[in-house]
């Protein structure tokens, strides 16, 4: 299969389309305007933040680190976002340390605000004195990203390839964690630990999972 072939079927189709954009489009319906709670504010600018942090790795370049999150989150929004995000976004210090690590790691921005609904990426709550992101127009911005990503993987075959095979690099390397860790056990319907095995990754004596969203390679 051609590289742009490849890239427009699977990752495109199976990956951003089937999983990210279909994900997004679902989180982004919970919303009423007359109740604060239950507006997926938080979920929905992190999983734009996790799609963008994806991407970001498999077209930086020069090539950032895989867990360089940052460096993949601003290639990302460097190289797609409108010109006024992106020097919204610069004239914000730390920003990603603010909102993505904050929504990751204490569930919160840090002593920031997450809006729906609003009209600019950034804004001030004056009142709160707080730095606001808005989930929707981020959302609008990474959209808008996915659309042109599309047009320029089309008029690359270079692009195309570097996608392909950074993201099938990334597989590879995650295979190698579990590769040989799981094997089906005889005679019954459950899947335990290799006996090789040193790390508790697995449950010793875990049963067959129900149907699951899994990486396109993974899928038989």
């Amino acid at each position: 299969m051609e590289d742009k072939e490849w890239v427009n079927k699977t990752f495109f189709g199976e990956i951003v389309d089937c999983y990210m954009l279909a994900d997004l489009a679902k989180i982004e319906k919970n919303f009423d305007p007359n109740n604060e709670c239950g507006n997926c504010n938080f979920p929905l600018a992190l999983q734009i933040f996790s799609c963008m942090d994806f991407i970001g790795w498999l077209i930086s370049n020069p090539k950032n680190k895989p867990d360089d999150t940052s460096g993949n989150i601003i290639a990302f929004i460097f190289e797609f976002f409108s010109e006024k995000s992106k020097k919204q976004v610069m004239e914000v210090d730390k920003f990603i340390k603010i909102f993505r690590h904050g929504l990751t790691h204490e569930y919160f921005a840090k002593s920031a605000g997450i809006s729906r609904k609003g009209t600019e990426l950034l804004s001030i709550d004056i009142v709160k004195e707080a730095l606001v992101l808005d989930a929707d127009v981020l959302l609008g911005e990474f959209r808008s990203s996915i659309t042109e990503l599309r047009k320029k993987v089309n008029e690359d075959t270079a692009l195309a390839t570097q996608i392909k095979t950074r993201y099938l690099e990334m597989r590879n390397n995650n295979s190698l964690v579990t590769q040989g860790i799981i094997s089906r056990s005889q005679g019954n319907n459950t899947i335990t630990r290799s006996t090789s095995l040193k790390l508790p990754i697995y449950p010793s004596n875990a049963s067959v999972a129900p149907p699951v969203t899994l990486p396109p390679e993974l899928i038989k």
